[in-house]
This record gives structure tokens, C-alpha cells and sequence, in this order.
């Protein structure tokens, strides 16, 4: 058996190593047999149905995911590899011409693996076999025979093939590419149809497109691709005319998709446009009703936005793993460059100052001698095996069309294991956290009281506003925390120190001037009712901010900015019993108010009046003559010169002034 493995191995590879004669002769004898023990061939009637490969995309696999956009430069492979680490679903290579790809010779570097398609100068589209299972290959084309050839080129390397039909840029649409084949929609369609017809099944076709002006023309041009045999739609929900940093129109996009699925077309509608990461992809899935949600801007400047837990601090982590994965996979510089240079975080460890000194060494540099000091003494194997690791880690991908059999195993206790009906009971416990050795001891021990079976909530008003509070169960855990208020039924805000003087209603509807520069939280014990859903608490309560409702020149807290929920929080109905058990209250105001109030000291006022000061000018004759003999033109323009100084001077005593007047942002407490 050993030998016919070798054989078997030998006639489908053009290069077999082998280490010693002996091996050699054993494969020629094996290779001479005269009869063959394999099984007869049968005709195609007796022979079972192919398997379907592992690897196939179908349209299930564009289906609850989290997709990296095809990008132009910034959709190098070092990004696609890092966003496939931090789990997206599918990665989108950048867009190649169909003619661009046609002439490039494939190259494959024997230490990293990494495929290369080199032009002239430079590698114009670089793989790995590690992304392959999730690698669709975008293509710019016009033309359905140049389509089918770039596409057959590539598909050895590749799991699908995708149609970019929205790009509005001048180099694609002048030639009839991109956004311009969303006007012609019967060259769209036939470059569509002749993939599907001569690309193996196997290989995934789909479309990348934007919203026409009206929802008739989108969801017509939208039918004509689904009939097509394509397995996925993408739709960027901005039309061909809008530019990035204006709003997606993804509310446009529920009717689509609910058409879509009254023509009984099996094809996935992917949703592209103002997603910030996995955590906000639930939230345009619900409001869209897409089957998948794809990624670019936030993407490119943090490719960990796929992770539940995305990196913050991208400047002291994401960017030197990211310099030394480029490095070992031998990216183009220019390429690691423009990328880093795309990144940011939500929070840096750094100071301002030194981030753009980070940003401005890599812009400056030629080369990746020129930011050792950034990579580090670690190599960027070792980050690429880290990508390795978490790749091959997920599960694999499971045919459609295969029927999985629920296997169910019956648990065999084993041989010394304790009876069910004469296990010890779980002790009792607090469910608070134990550390090392620590253990709940009784009450007469510690000295404390022991754990109230009534749940305590925390209520916590702010400048005289009622935000509620978080419930203290008995049996969970015996710390809670308040450092933010929901906005809305994804969103919410962090309670932040402003030092603001504002004379209009601008934060709170309901805030009293009486209650500015508080802060009370009042323990109860309550009875606990129903839990109902945050949306339809928060149309019934009056959670809604203004930033808008200070009435008087203090310290106030006020709200930071927007952060999308990962998760919903819980709501019970709860009526309160009895009084307050406990009320703390903490009081804060702006230094410069207690200053004008006479509870603070404030500090004697400088003298800023210049002290006059004797300067006497010595003038001889000669000195007298040549003043007299000067031109009188002349003589006014110094003086008018003298005036701009002067007056100059006494602008910048105006700013010291204000400077002096300003308020600190101190906060004293004064509890």
C-alpha cells in the first residue's frame, strides 16, 4: 500500500525528492506491475454522484458573514490576511483590468508560498494558499471574452470571481468598467453569463453594484443580474453620483432584498456602505434585512474591525505586527506604507505629538530598514504563523447541498464516578468573585451582614437629571458600574466633565439649574416584575438627549462622544419599597465658580499697567540737522509704523488678558 501511495504521488507531481536507491527501486517495481487490484471503471450510469469540494463557494457561504470590500491599494494581502486573523468571513482582493492580468507571469516564492502576478516593474496582484478558501478575485472589465481569460488565469489561485460594477472613478469608467456598466446593463449581464458558463462550478461568480437614482431602475437591473446564475449581489447603497463621506442609503435597501426573495431566486444580497465592524453588522442586517454586510472604510483603518473585540490602541499593536507581517511576505513598501498610514484607533496609549512623529517616520522612510526600531525584535514568521493559527482554527466550511446527520452520543459515566442521586449539593455562595485562596466566611467572622435576598438597585442622578440605574441581584455579582447613558437603541454615551458656559437649553430636556454640579446615587430595595425589550423601553421613557440645557455658568457633566452598543442592556420593571436606603452624594463645581462664590481663596489679581519709565535722547547739532533735513513722507511713515506696533502690542495684552480670564477644567470635590 505504501508503495502505491508513492506511485500515485509521483505520476501527479512533476518533482518527487527521494533520499536514498532503495526507494527508487521499490517505486519502479510497484510502477511495473502487470495487474492492477484497482476496482473495475464503470460506466457514467452505475458511478456515484461527485462529492462536492469542501473548499466550493455557494451561496450559503455569502450568507451570515462579514466581509472584507475589494480596495484599491489598501486591499494589499498582508490587509486581507490580517482581516481573515480577526474573522472575516470573506476577503475581497483589490480590482485588477482584465487586460492587466493577462499579460503578468505567476510567480511562487518557495520560502513564504506567497503567489505573485508580475508585470514589468512590480507584482500587480499577490496570494497566498492560506486565503484561498475565502479569496474573491474582483475584476474590471468591458469585455465578456477578456473577462473569462483574466478570470481563467487567476482561478487556480482563487475560490471566486467578482464583477466590479460600481466604481465611479475615472480610470475604470472611461473605458466602459465599473460604474459605467450600471447605463449598459445587457454588456453587465453578458460578462455575468459568460463567466457562469465557462468558469467551473466551483468557482463562485457575483457583482458588485450602486443604487440607481429610483428603487424601479435598481430593483430591474437587480432581477436581470440574479437570473444570471450569479451567487451573490453586493450593493453599495450610494448612487454612482454620491462620494464617501456622505450618508449610505441603506434604508433603500430592505425593499430590494424583500423583492429579491418574492422572484425565488437563490442568490445572497450583501450590503456595503457606513458599517464600523462586526458589532455594528447585526444592527444594518436587522435594519436592511441583508443576508451579509461588507466593510471598506472602517476596514482600512483598523483591518481588526472583523473582531468582536477589535483592537483600539492600533499605533502600539496593529502597526508594528502589521510592519513585520509586510516584511516576511515581502509587500511592496510603497504598498506597507500607504496602509499604515490609514490606521486608526479609538484610543492610543500615545500622545498626540507622538503619533504624528510614528506616522511621519514611516511616511519618510524607503525602505523597512528605515522602521526597525518600530518592528521590533519579533519576526514577522512568527506573525504569520499567529495568522496561521487563527485561520486554519475555524471550522470548515460544510457543503449546501450535504445532508448532516445529527449524531447523538450517550454518555457513559465512567467506572468510579459518583452516582447522580449521591453528588454533594452545591454549597451556598454569594457569587462574588474569589481571588487565590479567598473563601465567604459567615458574618460573625468578617463582621459584615450577610447577603440580602432582596435586589438593590443603585439610582444615579446628575445635575438634577435621573439616569436609573443597574440592579444589584443577590445571587450575581457585587460590584456595578454606570459610566454611560443608551442614546438609543444601539448607541450610547459616556458621562464626561465639561467646563462650558452656555446661556440657552443645550443638554438635558428636563435639568434644573438648582441640581447643576451634583451627583447622587440612592440604594433601594425594590421588587423586580417582567423584563421588557430596550426598544420599547426607550420609546416609553424620556431617554432622549439635547446636549443642549444648561441655565447658569458652572462645571457640569455632560455627554462624550457616540460609541455603537455590542449589546442590548437588560430591562426589568421594578417598584420600589419603603425609603432609600442609602444616599451618596458627591458635589462638584468649576474652580473660578467657587472663586466668585468666596469659597475658594482666588489669588490677587496682577498689574498688567507697564510701569512708566524716564528715556532721554541726546541730540547734538549735527544730529539736529539731519533730522530736520529728512523728507517729511518719510518721517510719516515711521510714525505710522510706530502707531501699527503700538497698537499690536495692545491686542496681545488683550489676549493675555482672556487667557488669564479663562476656566480651568479642575474639578474640587466638595462632598
Amino acid at each position: 500500500m505504501l508503495g502505491r501511495l508513492i506511485y500515485l504521488s509521483r505520476t501527479r507531481s512533476k518533482h518527487l525528492q527521494i533520499s536514498s536507491p532503495s526507494s527508487v527501486s521499490f517505486i519502479c517495481t510497484m510502477s511495473r506491475r502487470p495487474i492492477s487490484t484497482s476496482p473495475a471503471p464503470q460506466d457514467d450510469s452505475q458511478r456515484a454522484p461527485k462529492r462536492q469540494r469542501l473548499d466550493h463557494l455557494t451561496p450559503e457561504s455569502f450568507r451570515n458573514g462579514v466581509f472584507l470590500a475589494p480596495m484599491v491599494r489598501s486591499g494589499a494581502l498582508p490587509t486581507r490576511l490580517m482581516a481573515l486573523k480577526h474573522g472575516a468571513t470573506l476577503v475581497w482582493g483589490p480590482e485588477i483590468v482584465d487586460k492587466a492580468i493577462l499579460h503578468a507571469e505567476r510567480e511562487v516564492d518557495p520560502v513564504t508560498g506567497v503567489i505573485s502576478y508580475n508585470g514589468k516593474s512590480r507584482a500587480m496582484f499577490t496570494t497566498h494558499p492560506l486565503e484561498k478558501p475565502y479569496l474573491i478575485y474582483q475584476i474590471g472589465s468591458a469585455d465578456p471574452e477578456l473577462a473569462v481569460q483574466a478570470a481563467k488565469t487567476v482561478m487556480q489561485d482563487v475560490s471566486g470571481v467578482d464583477l466590479n460594477c460600481g466604481c465611479p472613478k475615472p480610470f475604470s469608467t472611461h473605458a466602459g468598467m465599473g460604474a459605467a456598466l450600471l447605463s449598459n446593463p445587457d454588456l453587465l449581464c453578458g460578462i455575468l453569463e459568460a463567466l457562469r458558463r465557462e468558469l467551473p462550478k466551483e468557482i463562485s461568480v457575483s457583482a458588485k453594484i450602486r443604487l440607481l437614482p429610483t428603487q424601479e431602475e435598481t430593483k430591474k437591473l437587480v432581477e436581470r443580474i440574479a437570473r444570471t446564475g450569479v451567487n451573490a449581489i453586493t450593493i453599495h447603497c450610494r448612487t454612482r453620483n454620491m462620494r464617501p463621506r456622505e450618508r449610505a442609503l441603506v434604508e433603500r435597501l430592505r425593499e430590494i432584498i424583500e423583492f429579491v426573495h418574492e422572484l425565488g431566486l437563490d442568490v445572497a444580497i450583501v450590503e456595503n456602505g457606513d458599517c464600523t465592524g462586526r458589532a455594528d453588522a447585526q444592527r444594518v442586517r436587522e435594519l436592511t434585512g441583508a443576508d451579509s454586510v461588507m466593510i471598506a472604510t472602517a476596514a482600512e483603518s483598523n483591518p481588526s474591525c472583523f473582531s468582536l473585540t477589535p483592537l483600539q490602541d492600533v499605533e502600539s499593536t496593529l502597526v508594528p505586527s502589521y510592519l513585520r507581517l509586510c516584511k516576511y511576505l515581502d509587500n511592496h513598501w510603497s504598498s506597507t506604507k500607504f496602509c499604515v498610514i490609514q490606521f486608526k484607533g479609538t484610543r492610543s496609549e500615545l500622545s498626540k505629538t507622538d503619533i504624528h512623529e510614528l506616522k511621519s517616520k514611516i511616511a519618510k522612510a524607503k525602505r523597512y530598514d528605515d522602521v526597525e526600531e518600530i518592528i521590533g525584535s519579533r519576526t514577522g514568521e512568527d506573525e504569520f504563523r499567529e495568522v496561521m493559527r487563527a485561520v486554519e482554527a475555524r471550522p470548515p466550511r460544510i457543503p449546501a447541498v450535504a445532508e448532516q446527520e445529527e449524531v447523538v452520543e450517550e454518555e457513559i459515566p465512567a467506572p468510579c464516578s459518583t452516582p447522580p442521586d449521591r453528588a454533594n449539593p452545591e454549597p451556598p455562595s454569594s457569587g462574588a468573585p474569589k481571588m487565590g485562596l479567598r473563601m465567604p466566611l459567615p458574618a460573625i467572622i468578617t463582621g459584615s451582614d450577610m447577603i440580602s435576598p432582596t435586589p438593590t438597585p443603585g439610582d444615579v442622578t446628575i445635575d438634577g437629571r435621573d439616569f436609573g440605574g443597574v440592579i444589584l441581584d443577590s445571587e450575581g455579582t457585587n460590584t456595578i458600574s454606570m459610566s454611560n447613558v443608551q442614546v438609543s437603541d444601539t448607541t450610547f454615551k459616556r458621562f464626561v466633565f465639561l467646563a462650558v458656559q452656555l446661556t440657552d437649553e443645550d443638554d438635558f430636556t428636563d435639568m434644573s439649574p438648582a441640581g447643576l454640579g451634583e451627583i447622587q446615587l440612592k440604594v433601594w430595595k425594590v421588587a423586580l416584575g417582567n423584563a421588557i425589550p430596550w426598544t420599547e423601553y426607550y420609546k416609553t421613557e424620556q431617554h432622549k438627549v439635547h446636549e443642549r440645557a444648561k441655565k447658569a455658568v458652572t462645571h457640569c457633566v455632560g455627554l462624550g462622544q457616540e460609541t455603537v452598543a455590542t449589546k442590548l442592556p437588560e430591562v426589568v420593571k421594578s417598584e420600589t419599597i419603603g425609603e432609600p436606603l442609602a444616599i451618596f452624594t458627591f458635589k462638584y463645581r468649576d474652580p473660578n465658580r467657587l472663586k466668585a462664590d468666596g469659597i475658594i481663596p482666588a489669588p490677587a489679581a496682577a498689574s498688567l499697567k507697564r510701569k512708566a519709565s524716564l528715556e532721554i535722547i541726546d541730540l547734538t547739532t549735527h544730529d539736529i540737522k539731519i533730522e530736520s533735513s529728512r523728507p517729511s513722507a518719510l518721517v510719516r511713515g515711521e510714525r505710522n509704523l510706530h502707531r501699527m506696533k503700538k497698537t499690536e502690542n495692545k491686542n496681545k495684552n488683550k489676549k493675555v488678558k482672556q487667557e488669564q480670564k479663562s476656566g480651568s477644567v479642575e474639578v474640587i470635590d466638595l462632598t
